[in-house]
């Protein structure tokens, strides 16, 4: 089966550019043009969703290039032109919080690799300073309910055409372990995600 990529790049703030990466599959394979626009305008509608955890000084690019790759070998086998769209922070205040300081979205499945269960996270870091913090040191209501509403909009309960999943990257034998041998990559349906109450640092790009 193939699965689509949607690129969003992310500027505006001190260690930018930001990459966000998501993919999604499609009930009845193979991923194609109509997929390319829904996966794309889904990632849009998210991040317009949740553009009050930024300030107008930051914005965000979904970019219209969707790649079509071949979920368990990781090749690219394909391209298809999607939506794109420049989403801009909404919030009213001017600074962000600490560069490496913001939310974390994780996301869930009900699948297994390797006897790991499958999840993924998508950091918002920095986010606006605006919104400060809660008494006790961790970040208020409004930040985590957009946080939140981000999630919610990407899963898009109900949605069967166009589907938002965590893929499970393949390893061959040169990068094999003991913890983790070959595999084929695959690709898992997101069925549920959380935000906590707590502050997190980006330590790199990878993260």
């Amino acid at each position: 089966m193939t699965i689509g990529r949607v690129t969003a790049v992310s500027s505006g703030f001190t260690g930018a550019p930001g990459y966000h990466v998501f993919h999604f599959g499609v009930a009845v394979p193979p991923f194609n043009d109509a997929a390319a626009d829904l996966a794309s305008q889904r990632v849009i509608d998210a991040y317009t969703d949740a553009a009050a955890l930024w300030p107008a000084s930051w914005s965000i690019t979904i970019s219209a290039d969707v790649l079509e790759i071949d979920e368990e070998s990781g090749e690219l086998v394909g391209a298809f032109d999607g939506n794109t769209a420049t989403v801009v922070g909404t919030d009213s205040g001017l600074s962000f919080s600490p560069s490496p300081v913001g939310l974390l979205t994780t996301w869930t499945t009900g699948e297994f690799v390797n006897s790991h269960r499958v999840k993924g996270r998508t950091f918002h870091v920095p986010v606006s300073g605006h919104w400060g913090s809660d008494a006790n040191g961790t970040p208020t209501a409004t930040q985590v309910t957009l946080a939140n509403t981000f999630g919610t909009s990407m899963r898009d309960a109900g949605a069967t055409d166009c589907v938002f999943g965590i893929w499970s990257r393949p390893v061959d034998a040169d990068h094999a372990t003991p913890g983790s041998p070959v595999r084929d990559g695959s690709f898992h349906v997101v069925t549920g995600h959380s935000v906590k109450d707590k502050y997190v640092t980006l330590r790199s790009r990878r993260d």
